[in-house]
């Protein structure tokens, strides 16, 4: 009797071991996202940031009409119309006196998180063991997403459009009061461009529920008002190649997580699984007698999953169509191809019998947690390139009030920059200490510079931090250097300017091909 209530005692806490195990893989991708933010955000203007700087400096002149004021506020920007964007940035303007990127970071990366929330109710729904559920973060979080985690225009835009469009289809399938499904429709539509897809299909569910809704003609009236501002003055993006290049093209973008390089080929074979997947649960609801899968594709959560998978598909139709080759494989992009796996392995959870779901968990599992650790590790050098791009345009602003170093500045942006500084509406982190004060430090390095090598350069140090300097013009760019966000080369001026240039970061030689694409074991 002892040893077999020592058996119970072990296995009791054998299985508590097994769920802490699988509940600290399935919190994973969460701690991770944090960590991100807390180790290499920066509230540094990077990029597009500077649409919502040169916005704000215009809110600000107080010889500008309030007519004007809110025409700034709706007009288009590149084919969208970023109302989100402006108001966070006067909300970030009005709450701390400055453009706060950190904020918007911050807020942009909550949509993901309310994302991940809503594929997770959906997936309560189902009434499966919550282990299930690990492929969704680890694909949803996967730091292919690390170019819209860290820049604040982009995560407001990009993951708050698929949130508030999510969300809009939730409310309108559950039956919930149109005004709620409506204003957050709008919302998508005035966050991004592709929010149009949300209009498209919200249409087509309030028709579908025609018959019972009492409500119907207001949501024609609203988001005919809607479209209506939305296109008054819109200048649409013309279309990058034939029809017939769109295939291929939707098939890179679904299939984009296969890929941490623009490796179009790659990318096709991951569209053409997730295609080939959503063509085998359509034969599969046409022609089952299982009860159980008939009773499944009656849900309000399979409509929803279907709902929000013609919204990806949609989005990923825009970008074949508006969206040259070079860009379709960009990071930005890749939450439609996170979204597309997640949605097809919920869709399969509801569509396979019981006694395959653990195999289908499983195998899906074990793929998401694989692919989230080549990218994790692919994605590390760009990770601390990016927050280093945003540092050294904080010192070179600071010290000489441009955005690059020359001759690579734009003269618009540092227009943007002087009227902002001079309103007060900007503050630049002090990154590093002035460096007229730099020290030579007392060894030589060595390193790779394109397009020419220096073997014997001088070497500064600043705060703590190594910097190179070579005796040549124009600015250069290195090959690598080691891993580090504290090393940076230096431009040194005829005059004496000191100007900070990024230098690239790699992990290991072996295994490069994860970070270039190219196989170099030796």
């Amino acid at each position: 009797m002892e040893n077999l209530a020592r058996s119970f005692i072990l296995l009791g806490l054998w299985s508590k071991l097994n769920a802490s195990i699988k509940l600290f893989v399935l919190i994973g991708p969460f701690l991770v996202l944090v960590l991100v933010l807390v180790f290499w955000s920066e509230n540094v203007i990077f990029h597009d940031d500077y649409a919502l700087l040169g916005f704000l400096v215009d809110w600000t002149d107080p010889a500008l009409s309030w007519g004007n004021k809110l025409h700034r506020l709706v007009e288009p920007h590149n084919h969208h119309r970023l109302v989100y964007d402006r108001l966070v940035t006067l909300a970030t303007y009005y709450l701390t006196g400055k453009i706060n990127v950190t904020i918007m970071i911050v807020l942009g990366n909550m949509a993901l998180l309310g994302i991940v929330w809503r594929l997770w109710t959906l997936f309560r729904d189902m009434k499966l063991p919550v282990w299930y559920f690990t492929p969704v973060p680890f694909w949803m979080l996967n730091l292919q997403s690390h170019e819209n985690m860290l820049w604040g225009m982009a995560a407001l835009q990009n993951f708050t459009v698929v949130w508030l469009m999510m969300e809009a289809l939730h409310r309108l399938l559950r039956r919930d009061a149109l005004t709620s499904a409506l204003l957050l429709s709008i919302a998508a539509l005035f966050t991004s461009g592709n929010g149009l897809m949300v209009a498209a299909v919200g249409t087509l569910i309030v028709g579908w529920q025609w018959t019972w809704r009492t409500d119907g003609w207001l949501w024609i009236g609203g988001m005919g008002l809607a479209l209506i501002l939305f296109f008054w003055g819109y200048d649409p993006a013309p279309p990058v190649g034939s029809l017939l290049d769109v295939v291929p093209r939707l098939l890179m973008v679904l299939g984009a997580s296969l890929t941490n390089q623009a490796r179009f080929g790659s990318a096709m074979v991951g569209g053409i699984l997730v295609l080939l997947t959503w063509m085998s649960a359509f034969v599969l609801i046409n022609q089952t007698r299982n009860r159980q899968i008939k009773a499944n594709w009656q849900t309000d959560t399979f409509s929803e999953l279907l709902a929000i998978t013609a919204i990806v598909l949609g989005t990923a139709i825009i970008l074949g169509i508006s969206r040259p080759l070079d860009e379709l494989l960009r990071d930005r992009y890749r939450i439609y191809s996170h979204l597309a796996f997640s949605l097809t392995y919920l869709l399969g959870l509801l569509l396979i019998t019981p006694p395959f779901r653990s195999i289908w968990a499983v195998l899906a599992g074990s793929a998401a947690v694989t692919m989230y650790g080549i990218s994790a590790y692919a994605k590390i050098p760009e990770l601390i390139n990016l927050r280093q791009n945003r540092q050294l345009d904080a010192f070179n602003v600071r010290f000489y009030g441009t955005t690059l170093p020359p001759p690579y500045y734009a003269e618009s942006n540092r227009k943007v920059l002087k009227q902002a500084q001079e309103r007060g509406v900007l503050k630049y982190p002090d990154i590093w200490s002035d460096p007229a004060h730099w020290k030579l430090l007392p060894f030589r390095c060595r390193i790779i510079v394109e397009p020419f090598k220096d073997l014997h350069p001088t070497v500064f140090v600043a705060k703590n931090n190594h910097f190179l300097r070579v005796h040549s013009a124009p600015a250069f760019f290195p090959r690598r250097t080691p891993l580090s966000s504290d090393v940076c080369l230096i431009a040194e001026s005829a005059s004496g300017r000191r100007y900070a240039l990024p230098a690239m970061v790699m992990l290991n030689k072996k295994l490069d091909f994860l970070t270039t694409g190219r196989r170099a074991f030796s």
